[in-house]
């Protein structure tokens, strides 16, 4: 039964890591738009001030998650973790909704 159990753990881990990678890469998308900042363009105007054309708290919460999630990664590449372990983030938190 256990292999039962440690095949179900890594479907669903496959199946997490699937949404993730399918959100991450329509974040990338929208902040690549024509127009759009993207992912490390500038949020203010050459006087300084937020720029008017782009959702600055949207793209900066955006950003962030990708950054989350991108630690997340190479959280879990340093570590070595094995199927059924965790990696010590919360990254499942941003599978959630749960960031800040």
């Amino acid at each position: 039964m256990v292999g039962t159990n440690v095949k179900a753990e890594t479907t669903s881990l496959m199946d997490k890591r699937s949404a993730l990678e399918s959100e991450m890469n329509s974040i990338i998308a929208r902040l690549s738009q024509p127009g759009a900042p993207g992912l490390s363009g500038n949020l203010v105007d050459s006087e300084g001030f937020p720029r008017s054309d782009i959702d600055v708290p949207l793209v900066r919460a955006e950003r962030r998650r990708l950054a989350g999630e991108k630690r997340c990664e190479m959280q879990k590449r340093e570590a070595g973790v094995k199927v059924g372990k965790g990696c010590g983030c919360d990254c499942y938190g941003f599978l959630k909704g749960e960031d800040d």
